[in-house]
């Protein structure tokens, strides 16, 4: 009976180092799933964040763009209300020119009537 003992205690010894054995490959393979749950976690926020920055890059590329636009449209409409006064500056100079022509015209005519006038006196 002994022999038996001695049979039925190394079979216990095998079954509990056996199950030892499965219970440390079960942990083992736990920690790996943990461990590749935990770099694919990190693996997707990292991407959210590069997601993000890529974004926020072109979020403000965009304002950046329109910032420019808007200044090219702003130095467009100071660009054309600097002609339009010019313009207006020289209609304005061309006007008095005229006037001033006409003035000079016009007091040759006077001087031309009364020199007329004074020669038309003489000879009477």
């Amino acid at each position: 009976m002994e022999a038996g003992g001695t049979v039925l205690r190394e079979a216990e010894a095998t079954a509990a180092t056996e199950a030892q054995g499965i219970a440390l490959e079960e942990a083992e393979a736990t920690a790996a799933i943990e461990a590749g749950a935990t770099v694919l976690e990190e693996a997707e926020a990292t991407a959210a964040i590069e997601a993000q920055g890529i974004a926020l890059e072109e979020a403000e590329a965009t304002v950046l763009e329109e910032a420019e636009a808007t200044a090219v449209i702003e130095a467009r409409a100071t660009v054309l209300e600097e002609a339009k006064a010019t313009a207006a500056i020289e209609a304005r100079a061309i006007v008095l020119e005229e006037a001033e022509a006409t003035a000079v015209i016009e007091a040759k005519v006077i001087a031309l009537e009364e020199a007329e006038a004074t020669s038309l006196d003489a000879n009477i």
